[in-house]
């Protein structure tokens, strides 16, 4: 496991530089369809593949094709603070992921869970009461 003080060193030598305005991405689940929206708020790297926070499917990335232009994003790419980051100190890989410029997903502060009105599933035309509910309550716990 990395040190505190070896974290600290490495991590004043990331430049974080912001992303260009409104730079969203999303996310459709190969098993449920859930749509993940995202957005990017430094420049890095991102992954093209996600476990799904609803069924724990593959999110697959649209390659910053906004599939769902009426919903909000819900997470955000992020340089890490120092903080968040020391949470991955026993994990080598995703500290070279962020040394290696990588973002990191956080849930965007303030938002508020998932109303029915921002859920879009993508190739899904009506989402039942029981499949939101289903959502709501995976997406609540994380």
């Amino acid at each position: 496991m990395i040190s505190e003080r070896e974290l600290a060193r490495r991590y004043a030598s990331i430049e974080i530089r912001n992303s260009e305005p409104n730079r969203v991405n999303t996310y459709t689940c190969d098993r449920c369809k859930y749509v993940l929206k995202t957005i990017d708020r430094h420049e890095g790297v991102t992954p093209m593949s996600l476990t799904c926070d609803c069924c724990g499917g593959t999110s697959i990335s649209s390659f910053y094709q906004d599939k769902c232009p009426d919903k909000e994003p819900e997470k955000e790419w992020v340089v890490p603070t120092l903080e968040e980051l020391k949470k991955y100190r026993a994990n080598p890989a995703m500290l070279d992921h962020i040394f290696n410029g990588g973002l990191y997903l956080r849930k965007i502060k303030g938002w508020p869970g998932l109303p029915a009105s921002m859920v879009c599933m993508d190739e899904v035309s009506e989402v039942t009461p029981e499949q939101y509910e289903a959502i709501a309550s995976r997406i609540s716990r994380k």
